[in-house]
């Protein structure tokens, strides 16, 4: 029913020739505006306007063109459910371009970083995060942003928080990311509950950042996503949850246990840690199969050998089938493959 009003909402018609979008574009019309349902566009790195970490808020920028790459590699994959095969080739076109126009516009090739737009020669956190989030940076990139985004903390506000937990643990960063889910500083979760005493997420971290936030924000409460989809690590791979993803990245923690609740069922996450054994505990709803990633060693499955595929530090099964599934890791035996 909305799939028109979401091929507007792209904003591929403010693209110029080499596929990166501005606010300020000519195409950027009162009846273009009509199509997208809005009144005026502008552009958003961060809010508040002093927790965007110095960006010089160039009108063509990278964090803008970031979120446009996304929107096209998601209406492709719209097109494709929906039966538009033609638009999936069109949109997976089109990212594909803004990806290759990103980097030759934005990427800083003496820093390794990305600057803040054209013109401009200052490298904000905002302008790293956002490309590696949504992999607009391509892989040889990544390690750079990833060092120069721990160097900064928490630079952004807790709108900016979602993306950078998240980008953390798609990188396998979750001891870093762990740090910072459980900080006490002033820019953390625990800060608004044990020291500014809030029952529920504020618009930013502290008053000295907003003095005239407000205390009930939803866009403060991205633990709540962060810790069931990445710390635990129980994410969708097709709809419905039909295949989904297990990728615990509990770091430091000893146990950790969670519940997810899916369209399919109840999908039950229980890790141990005790000494050199790792233990994680799945329990797969009916008809539905899962791709489960446990620490390179030596892997029992409800105690049998199982060999999975290397990646990283990690080993992954494909179609690990409904019901409880109990992985046992030990480390390699040296001298052993």
């Amino acid at each position: 029913e909305f799939y028109t009003d979401l091929t507007h909402k792209t904003l591929y018609k403010l693209q110029r020739e080499d596929g990166l979008i501005s606010s300020q574009s000519p195409n950027l019309t009162e009846d273009f505006l009509k199509t997208i349902h809005a009144q005026r566009l502008s552009d958003l790195i961060d809010w508040p306007s002093q927790e965007r970490d110095g960006n010089e808020m160039m009108p063509v920028n990278p964090v803008i063109n970031a979120f446009h790459y996304r929107a096209l590699v998601l209406m492709a994959n719209i097109a494709k459910v929906t039966g538009n095969y033609h638009d999936t080739s069109k949109y997976s076109k089109m990212a594909e371009k803004v990806k290759q126009s990103f980097q030759k516009s934005f990427w800083n090739y003496p820093r390794r970083l990305y600057i803040d737009g054209e013109g401009s020669q200052h490298f904000s956190f905002h302008s790293n995060l956002f490309p590696l989030v949504f992999d607009v940076a391509t892989p040889e990139k990544k390690p750079t942003i990833i060092q120069f985004l721990k160097s900064k903390g928490m630079a952004g506000s807790v709108y900016a928080a979602e993306y950078l937990m998240e980008a953390l643990y798609k990188e396998n960063q979750g001891d870093y990311a762990f740090t910072l889910l459980t900080s006490r500083g002033k820019k953390s979760w625990a800060h608004m509950y044990y020291d500014l005493g809030s029952t529920i997420t504020l618009e930013d971290w502290d008053p000295e950042f907003k003095p005239n936030l407000d205390w009930n924000h939803a866009k403060g409460a991205g633990p709540a996503n962060i810790i069931p989809h990445y710390l635990m690590g129980v994410s969708p791979i097709e709809a419905g949850f039909r295949k989904f993803l297990v990728k615990p990245q509990t770091s430091k923690m000893t146990h950790a246990s969670a519940t997810v609740p899916s369209i399919s069922g109840l999908i039950k996450v229980d890790v141990k840690r005790e000494n050199n054994l790792y233990v994680l505990t799945v329990d797969i709803p009916a008809n539905t199969t899962a791709k489960v990633y446990v620490p390179k060693g030596n892997v029992k499955i409800n105690g049998v050998s199982q060999s999975g595929t290397p990646e990283g530090d990690w080993v992954y099964f494909e179609e690990v089938g409904s019901g409880k599934k109990v992985f046992e890791v030990t480390p390699p035996i040296p001298g052993k493959r």
